[in-house]
């Protein structure tokens, strides 16, 4: 009778245990569900209601995807769980030649979806975003976009599950050798989570990734702080705090987790009080590519910390500053001086105002704007830092940031009216490419030259 009744209690216990975790998921459905009609009904303020707060930087990029809902609201949305399922494999051929790729071996294998974990506090699982955006004319279809990734839900006070974000691994150093913590970042407590963000670690670097980028992250580690070192010499500022950083493994998972509107490609991303978010290929990162992007990102942080306004400048002003924040590392002022050459001796040389905002640049047909954005940019910003010095680039930048108008700036900091330094600008584009057409000249006239001497 005793081991019948330890049966039926041990039995009781089980099927507890099951209901428990069924209704667990039920109540994570319910949210997921919540979501997703908060986020088709463009309600910004209903879907932030499901996330949680506990990570300042992952609730900042919330905020800013949710704003996005009202400026562009979508035609469809939905958030649900996918069960696990192993990847298709399938052989990884070279673009170039069709062959078998010998680096094939080297690539993270394709990820199998965990089996779903729902416990008392935590829930653990795939999450599959399903979106569509209006079409552009009533004669298109609709395109559904969906992207999924391994996502962490937590109970909040009340009892309601939160969206946590990514369920990332995370790698932190400083100036000393990288240290892995075992903890997922993801999930923890709020004040666990505000001691990990107050963590004075100097230069330090909080790297969050996917199994199978963990070679990635330690390259980030290891050259983040002499970037920051670099740009934060140029800005004239230093960035006091832990600067955090997302490796995106797919296009579609980053420009998801900027807003569900975000179409044209890109190689990083990062806002005010946002983490760097940049993609990369495991098998092709290198030093000098991550500490490139890397630059050209952190100089935007850079750029954030003069003012509260900093994100209120022309977009090819925060792009052109962006660029040449990289340019130590890569041959990119070569490269812009060429590009706006060539523009203008094509008479295509941008008007600034129509590289001044980024959505308008990003929804208009004409695409060259984009490349003008970050080129034309690079090479105004070097012009300005050759004539104005340093101190008074970042002096124009700091007036901007601080809610000052490009030509208020500029007579504060330069002395002069914007038209007037745009003016000189296009007058020493001009200087350059009449030398360079000279110096053309005269190579080829020396060349005639040398090919009419006699022979022998």
């Amino acid at each position: 009778m005793r081991m019948f009744a330890n049966i039926v209690v041990v039995l009781f216990a089980v099927a507890l245990c099951a209901a428990v975790a069924h209704a667990d998921r039920a109540g994570v459905e319910s949210a997921l569900k919540a979501m997703g009609e908060a986020a088709a009904q463009a309600d910004a303020d209903a879907y932030l209601s499901h996330v949680a707060k506990a990570d300042p930087i992952f609730f900042k990029e919330q905020q800013n995807w949710a704003k996005d809902l009202k400026r562009k609201p979508p035609a469809a949305v939905t958030f649900a769980i996918s069960e696990p399922k192993p990847p298709a494999e399938k052989p990884v051929f070279d673009a170039k030649d069709g062959k078998p790729d010998p680096e094939a071996a080297k690539t993270p294998a394709p990820r199998t979806i965990s089996t779903p974990i729902f416990g008392d506090k935590t829930a653990k699982f795939e999450m599959v975003t399903t979106w569509a955006m209006p079409p552009d004319k009533e004669a298109d279809k609709k395109v559904e976009r969906t992207v999924s990734y391994p996502a962490v839900f937590v109970m909040g006070e009340d009892g309601k599950w939160l969206y946590a974000g990514e369920d990332w691994l995370v790698l932190e150093g400083g100036t000393e050798e990288a240290r892995p913590r075992d903890e997922r970042f993801q999930g923890v407590d709020p004040e666990s989570a505000r001691g990990v963000h107050a963590k004075p670690v100097q230069r330090g670097a909080r790297v969050m990734y996917f199994a199978g980028y963990e070679e990635v992250a330690r390259l980030i580690v290891e050259v983040l702080p002499g970037v920051r070192d670099h740009v934060d010499e140029g800005f004239g500022n230093q960035v006091p705090r832990v600067q955090e950083v997302k490796i995106y493994p797919a296009m579609r998972h980053l420009q998801e987790s900027i807003y569900l509107s975000y179409v044209d490609g890109l190689s990083g991303w990062n806002e005010p009080g946002e983490a760097i978010k940049i993609i990369t290929n495991p098998r092709r990162a290198s030093k000098r590519g991550l500490t490139t992007l890397l630059a050209h990102e952190y100089g935007h942080v850079a750029t954030f910390e003069f003012g509260e306004k900093a994100n209120d400048m022309p977009w090819w002003v925060l792009e052109g500053v962006a660029e040449l924040s990289a340019e130590r590392f890569a041959s990119m002022g070569k490269d812009a001086e060429n590009a706006t050459l060539n523009w203008y001796k094509k008479d295509a040389l941008a008007k600034w105002d129509d590289l001044a905002d980024f959505h308008k640049v990003q929804d208009s047909p004409v695409r060259e704007l984009q490349g003008k954005v970050y080129k034309q940019g690079h090479h105004m910003l070097g012009y300005i830092s050759d004539r104005f010095g340093r101190e008074g680039r970042n002096a124009w930048l700091r007036a901007m940031s601080q809610g000052k108008t490009i030509d208020e700036a500029s007579r504060e900091a330069f002395k002069m009216g914007w038209d007037d330094v745009d003016a000189a600008w296009r007058a020493s584009v001009k200087e350059l490419a009449e030398k360079q057409a000279a110096e053309k000249e005269k190579k080829g006239a020396e060349k005639k030259d040398e090919e009419a001497k006699p022979k022998g």
